[in-house]
């Protein structure tokens, strides 16, 4: 997936990522840009920092702020 998905509230969000098929049914955090902001700052690292490589759909270089939603 390689768009952000769009939802009225976070309810709805959860609803369309089990829709989706992308959770195991396990309790899901919906990754806010307020969330995601939170956790960049908490890890004191740059937001720019490459993780990793994401593959092979896509080969999307990871970083703090794109992690959450992939």
């Amino acid at each position: 997936m390689t768009e952000l998905m769009q939802a009225m509230d976070e309810s709805a969000a959860l609803e369309m990522l089990h829709e989706a098929g992308c959770t195991d049914g396990l309790p899901v955090v919906i990754p806010t840009p307020e969330r995601v902001e939170a956790l960049v700052l908490a890890t004191g690292l740059d937001a720019d920092l490459q993780l990793g490589t994401m593959g092979p759909v896509s080969y999307t270089h990871l970083t703090l702020p794109t992690t959450p939603y992939v």
